[in-house]
């Protein structure tokens, strides 16, 4: 140490005082350092002593999978309001700006993808002469011809079975019978499984793409919709009606386009193996059970499990499952229905067959169309479920508020103790119902005008994971829009934009309705801030030559007393290009056509604003219109061509006035005498307007 300060002595003296201060600091840091590491080395030594004394304990190794880094990741990334689903990310051009447009966006895809896949199969020589992709995906190649299949085998039928091709799989199976060979038991099963999940028979190749391009194709496939839609009205309106032969072969059409993927006909291939089987089992007539009611064949099913009780074989809950759900279409009494659903419970007690949660929802989603005893047997059911250990879904409380919640039952509060109940609460998907709940939820919030209720619905879905239950596209669409319609009705301006910039365009596409309730509400609370904005919202998302919307918006800038200057002119920017999407909508097949109100006030928003210039463009429409502002208006106008001091657009609108007959001209003459000042040929044209008036009021101007 003393030679290092030797060394710093000579060095101050050759390098003067800005390096002094320097050194000082160096040996003070090096002094700190040196002391640091003497304590960590001590400390060191004291903390492998007393750790020697202790045992060290290893932490279990925590199993992972695949995704728990993405999920990790995924986690520190927030969602971003203005970005609109992954599913539409392409081109910017193409980004769709209606649910409409989301909806044809998607069809396109499929369509394309449907499209590729006819031309693969229709011409599979041009696609199979270079094949080098690794891993091989089946899915993107032609299906083998069934005739090309080499060797029947029990292994051939299973890989047939396995990429989907039910032909193969028939055709290799039907080789192995001719050939002499016995079919095991195991394999016709799997057969059978494959058989009536599809309906028995396959569909065509072409099927959708044909729909797709046959205009006769797609308007019957429509009439069915609306004919399923009609049927789904008529039962939630839980009316007991005893139908004719007639409505009876209707509401059975209707029972089986809710059922539909393939219709079940007799005699297909499932029934063809099913009868030839020398031996069946419990898995047999399971499949036999879950294919017939899952195609329409009820009835049917119902035949094929007494047989199966005189047989001794027990169904499993899988089969009683099903021969719930299709209980309601072989009764049409609601009493008969709920007999028939109790003797299958008692039945499934007495095998000592444990229901699930499949069972309890296949009850409540039948008593949902039975009106008040659906809502008397709905909460024992619920209790039964209970008592069984059987966890609710999210689709079972869905079916509690479908059952509890019609306009043809008095009110209830069952939405509130539900909220109570799966408060806080995460799910996961254990039903296909489960993706309803949110949206009619949402909508009985919306009957009931309760925001707050709404608010702990959507509190619930953004609990965690919940969100991925919100539905399809179209679901979310509904559920947001009602919620958003809700928000406007009950809730204050500040928290209605909140919720927008918060749902546009992630969530919802706004529609019509949904601007104009944020219309009405910001009338209501006399923010007007905010009406600029939302006029390039609207011309955004495609509804800029919507007459609806642009009278509404016309109406609540023209009617706003409250307005400050800098709103008023605001507002005449945009009735000017409410003027200009008006003109530019003429080349459409639905242009637009105001009425003389709306016109009106669109005059009086530029009066109100003391834009002279957008007054006179504004007349100028009118006048194109052939129509006439009121007089106060065009006193109004005059009054700001004074001011402006603009003789030549003045004694136009007095010349618009005469023309036109209203009273009052002779005032108006008079206001521009006074207040304005003229030359010779400005007051001779005004001595000529005038004279034409009093032609014009003489009784023989009639002649």
């Amino acid at each position: 140490m003393d030679r290092r300060l030797s060394l710093v002595n000579r060095m101050w003296r050759k390098s003067g005082s800005r390096i002094q201060e320097n050194v000082i600091q160096f040996l003070r840091f090096s002094r700190l350092t040196a002391a640091s590491v003497t304590h960590s080395c001590q400390t060191r030594d004291c903390s492998v002593q007393t750790q020697s004394k202790e045992s060290v304990v290893i932490p279990k190794k925590v199993k992972r999978d695949d995704l728990s880094v993405l999920r990790a990741l995924s986690q520190t990334v927030t969602k971003d309001p203005t970005a609109l689903p992954y599913v539409f990310m392409d081109d910017p051009y193409l980004l769709p700006k209606s649910a409409a447009e989301r909806r044809r966006y998607q069809l396109s895809k499929v369509s394309g993808k449907k499209a590729a896949q006819y031309v693969i199969n229709s011409k599979p020589e041009v696609f199979l002469g270079l094949t080098k992709d690794e891993p091989k995906i089946e899915a993107f190649y032609p299906p083998v011809d069934a005739s090309d299949v080499q060797e029947a085998s029990e292994e051939a039928i299973l890989e047939r079975i396995g990429v989907s091709d039910m032909q193969g799989a028939l055709e290799a199976h039907r080789q192995l019978v001719e050939s002499g060979h016995h079919v095991s038991l195991e394999v016709n099963n799997t057969l059978l499984d494959f058989l009536c999940f599809h309906g028995g028979r396959p569909q065509a190749e072409h099927s959708v793409l044909k729909k797709m391009l046959t205009p006769k194709a797609a308007k019957e496939e429509g009439e069915a919709e609306d004919e399923a839609a009609a049927a789904e009205t008529g039962e939630e309106s839980g009316e007991a009606v005893v139908p004719n032969e007639k409505e009876e072969s209707r509401n059975q059409k209707r029972w089986r386009m809710r059922y539909q993927g393939i219709l079940w006909q007799d005699g297909n291939a499932a029934d063809k193996l099913f009868d030839s089987m020398e031996d069946k089992d419990s898995r047999s007539y399971n499949s036999m059970i879950r294919g017939l009611v899952k195609h329409g064949a009820q009835s049917r099913a119902y035949t094929v499990y007494n047989e199966m009780q005189e047989r001794g074989i027990q169904a499993d809950v899988h089969a009683y499952n099903s021969l719930i759900e299709g209980s309601i279409t072989i009764r049409d009494d609601y009493k008969e229905r709920w007999s028939v659903m109790a003797q299958i419970m008692k039945q499934m007690d007495i095998e000592k067959v444990r229901p699930n949660l499949e069972t309890f929802n296949a009850l409540l989603d039948n008593l949902r169309i039975m009106g008040a005893l659906g809502r008397k047997m709905g909460l024992k059911t619920l209790a039964e479920m209970k008592a069984c250990g059987v966890e609710p879904s999210l689709g079972t409380y869905n079916l509690l508020v479908m059952i509890f919640y019609k306009d043809s039952l008095p009110p209830s509060d069952i939405l509130y103790d539900i909220m109570d109940t799966i408060e806080g609460q995460e799910f996961s998907i254990r039903h296909p119902k489960d993706v309803e709940f949110f949206k009619n939820a949402m909508s009985v919030c919306l009957s009931l005008r309760d925001v707050e209720l709404a608010y702990s619905v959507d509190l619930l879905l953004n609990t965690r994971e919940n969100h991925k239950l919100a539905g399809d596209y179209m679901g979310q669409n509904i559920y947001y829009g009602k919620f958003f319609h809700l928000i406007c009705l009950m809730d204050n301006a500040e928290s209605m934009f909140q919720y927008y910039n918060k749902f546009v365009p992630s969530a919802l596409i706004p529609s019509t309705i949904v601007y104009m309730d944020m219309l009405r509400s910001l009338e209501t609370a006399c923010a007007y801030d905010n009406i600029p904005q939302l006029w390039d919202d609207i011309c955004m998302y495609g509804h800029r030559y919507r007459q609806d919307v642009l009278e509404l918006m016309v109406q609540v800038m023209a009617t706003s007393s409250d307005a400050t200057p800098e709103n008023k002119s605001q507002f005449c920017s945009v009735a000017l290009d409410i003027i200009s999407a008006a003109k530019e909508s003429t080349s459409r097949v639905d242009h637009i056509k105001f009425g003389s109100l709306t016109l009106e006030f669109l005059m009086s928003i530029c009066l109100q604003a003391k834009e002279l210039e957008a007054s006179w463009r504004a007349l100028q429409y009118i006048k194109k219109d052939n129509k006439v502002p009121s007089i106060a208006l065009l006193e109004d106008f005059i009054q700001l061509c004074v001011e402006e001091e603009d003789t030549t657009k003045a004694l136009s609108c007095l010349g618009l006035a005469v023309g036109s007959g209203l009273p009052g001209s002779v005032g108006l003459a008079d206001s521009i005498k006074t207040n304005l000042r003229l030359n010779n040929q400005q007051r001779k044209l005004l001595e000529d307007i005038m004279m034409e008036e009093d032609m014009l009021s003489s009784p023989g101007s009639a002649i």
